[in-house]
C-alpha cells in the first residue's frame, strides 16, 4: 500500500522512515494542515496544539516548535540570531507571515507596554495586594498594630521587626506608608 500526503491537492508519496507514521510529505504541509486561512486577508489562525500562552506549536524533527516562528522563517526568511518574532495583530494564534516581524526582547516588551497588554494594565483589580500577595509576611491586622505601636514612640523599627518577624527596613516602609497603603488595605477587606 502506497501512502500519500494527506494535504488536499498534494499527491506525493510518503517516504517511510523506520516505524514512524507520516501523514504529510513535508513540514510545510503539516503546518498548512493546521491553519485556517480566511478568504479576505486577516489572521491565519492556528488550529493545532497551543502552549499555555496561546501560541501554536508544531511537531517536527522530534520536538515542538512555535508555529508563528516556523511561518516567519518559511515565508519571510531566516530569523536573525537572538531575535523574537512579534505579532502586529496581537493574536498569539495568528501565523500570517504578513502580521509577523522580527524584533528584540526589548522591542517585544515595548510593544506589549505600548498596546497595554500587561496584566496590571488590563485588569489591575486582579493583582494580588496586601495579605493576598504570595510574598506577604504581615496580615493587615499586623500592619495596623505595627503602625499603632510605632506611633506611641516607645518602640524602634528594630524591636517591631523582631516582634513581627520582618526586617527593620520593612517596618520603616510600613510606618511611612511606602508599603501597604491604606487604599491597598481597604481593597483587601
Amino acid at each position: 500500500m502506497v501512502n500519500r500526503c494527506k494535504l488536499p491537492g498534494c499527491d506525493k508519496v510518503l517516504a517511510r522512515r523506520g516505524s514512524g507514521r507520516f501523514l504529510y510529505c513535508c513540514n510545510h504541509h503539516s503546518f498548512l494542515s493546521k491553519v485556517s486561512i480566511p478568504t479576505e486577508g486577516g489572521c491565519w489562525l492556528w488550529t493545532g496544539k497551543t502552549n499555555n500562552k496561546g501560541y501554536g506549536q508544531l511537531w517536527m524533527n522530534m520536538s515542538y516548535h512555535l508555529a508563528h516562528r516556523f511561518s516567519y522563517s518559511h515565508y519571510r526568511g531566516q530569523i536573525p540570531d537572538g531575535m523574537c518574532v512579534l505579532h502586529s495583530c496581537d493574536n498569539p494564534r495568528c501565523v500570517n507571515p504578513s502580521h509577523l516581524f522580527p524584533g528584540t526582547k526589548r522591542d517585544n516588551t515595548r510593544d506589549m507596554m505600548k498596546k497595554g497588554r500587561q496584566v496590571f494594565q488590563q485588569q489591575p483589580q486582579k493583582l494580588p495586594r496586601g495579605e493576598r500577595h504570595g510574598c506577604c509576611k504581615c496580615s493587615d491586622e499586623d500592619v495596623r498594630k505595627i503602625r499603632a505601636l510605632y506611633a506611641t514612640g516607645n518602640r524602634s523599627h528594630r524591636d517591631l521587626g523582631r516582634q513581627f518577624g520582618i526586617s527593620s527596613t520593612q517596618v520603616r516602609n510600613i510606618v511611612k506608608h511606602r508599603q501597604r497603603s491604606v487604599e491597598e488595605m481597604s481593597r483587601t477587606l
